[in-house]
Order: structure tokens, then C-alpha cells, then sequence
């Protein structure tokens, strides 16, 4: 199981400097500039903007035998995206994350749950040409169980380690939105 996990996270990331190769090849093509053998890319821009939030809060009564389900909402600042990461952290043992559904036609979202935090990884066709640009869009729909009838603590983070909530834009810049938190309650 953990090397299922550690596949996943190196996929996640190959696929994310694919499209940011691929982004800069396509911004060089159109300005002109060709690389030269030897030159170095760019280290990419990271900017301070957009959001994560939950769509709504949950008022629901947790029971340990029932399911909720959350939305993530995101915020691009009018910049198109081709990928986030979103870092979610959680008390142990308090819930388990049973599933993770992508709301953007045109993305994929891959999980990986750890012990005390969950991330998920959004990537957009490759194939796709549309700009998908957030304006307090829906991204993700998260399916919890939780696992005791007390308040349980849930909140996207801007970092855990060495995982970061982000957002690639289509110019591959980095873009480090604000973060949200929640409580499910008894």
C-alpha cells in the first residue's frame, strides 16, 4: 500500500513539471526565443493570491455511521490554472477522507491520505485548451466519515512539511492562495 502511495505522489509529480515544460516551450514558440543548449529555465514566480475555502459551512449532526461530503471552493485571482495542490490536515483518527471527486470537466484529482493530512493533487488535460479560471468555482468534493461524535477540527493549510497548497497558473507561476478552516459538529 505505501508503495502505491509513494507511485502516486512521483506520477503527481512528473505530471505537474510536464505541464510546466510544457507551458514555457509554448510561451517561447510565441514570444521567439529559442533555448539555447545550456540555458537554464527560469525558477518560477510565486505569487501570494486566490483562495481555498469550504463552500459552506456544515451543520449536519456527526454521527460516527454517517457520511458528509464538502466542497472546495478556489479563487484564481482572474488566472487561468493547470494544476493545485491542496494540503487538508485533521486530528488522528477522528475521520476518514472515503473519497475525493473532481468538479472541473477538465481536471483530474489524484489523493493521498496520511496519517494526520490529506492532499490532493488537481491537474488539467493536457489536451484541453480552455482557461479554467476560478471565481469562487467548486474544485473538488470531499466525502468524510467521521469516526467520533465530538467537534473534529479540519483545515486546508498552506503548508504540512514539505507539502504546499498551491495553484499553477497557465505561465507557470506559483500562486500561494489563502486557506480556510472548518468544524464539523456534534
Amino acid at each position: 500500500m505505501p508503495n502505491k502511495k509513494l507511485k502516486l505522489i512521483l506520477l503527481s509529480a512528473v505530471i505537474i513539471l510536464a505541464i510546466g515544460l510544457i507551458v514555457i516551450n509554448n510561451l517561447r514558440k510565441k514570444t521567439g526565443e529559442i533555448a539555447q543548449p545550456g540555458s537554464l529555465i527560469p525558477t518560477p514566480v510565486i505569487l501570494t493570491e486566490g483562495s481555498f475555502n469550504i463552500a459552506q459551512e456544515i451543520k449536519a449532526e456527526v454521527t460516527t455511521d454517517s457520511t458528509k461530503e464538502i466542497e472546495i471552493v478556489a479563487n484564481s485571482n482572474q488566472k487561468s490554472i493547470v494544476a493545485y495542490d491542496l494540503v487538508i490536515t485533521y486530528e488522528p483518527n477522528s475521520l476518514e477522507v472515503l473519497s475525493a471527486e473532481s468538479l472541473l470537466p477538465d481536471f483530474k484529482v489524484y489523493p493521498l491520505e496520511k496519517k494526520e493530512y490529506f492532499v490532493l493533487t488537481g491537474v488539467k488535460d493536457i489536451e484541453s485548451k480552455s482557461p479554467t479560471v476560478l471565481t469562487d468555482t467548486s474544485i473538488v468534493k470531499l466525502k468524510l466519515l467521521p469516526k467520533r461524535n465530538s467537534t473534529i477540527s479540519v483545515k486546508i493549510v498552506e503548508s504540512f512539511g514539505k507539502e504546499k497548497s498551491q495553484m499553477v497558473d497557465s505561465e507557470s507561476k506559483i500562486l500561494r492562495p489563502q486557506v480556510a478552516e472548518f468544524k464539523l459538529e456534534p
